[in-house]
């Protein structure tokens, strides 16, 4: 299959690299928001989300029409009890350490 030209748009999420948190509790619309605003609005756009970024890429595409929808190693379901205990108990680590790296030896 042939893609032609394509541009590649890889966004700083908030609270990544320089883009600052937003005030207030998260909020994946307002995620999508910003980040349509990158791209042009006339173009067919595929979206790619990678864990996290699979919730932000449905929460862009319940937003706006797109081609083209790629979710990895993202699930549609909520986390279960011990899950989300597993999700917090990682998130404090990193935020003890001020890294990621915890995360990348889980």
């Amino acid at each position: 299959m042939h893609l032609g030209r394509s541009d590649v748009v890889v966004p700083n999420l908030p609270g990544f690299g320089r883009t600052a948190l937003p005030n207030g509790q998260p909020d994946l619309a307002a995620v999508a928001t910003s980040l349509w605003e990158h791209v042009p609005p006339a173009e067919p756009v595929v979206l790619v989300g990678i864990s996290l970024g699979g919730y932000v890429a449905l929460a862009m595409a319940r937003q706006r029409p797109v081609a083209g929808l790629g979710l990895v190693d993202t699930k549609l379901s909520a986390d279960t009890p011990g899950s989300l205990r597993n999700r917090q108990r990682l998130a404090d680590q990193m935020d003890r350490r001020e890294s990621m790296a915890y995360y990348a030896k889980q």
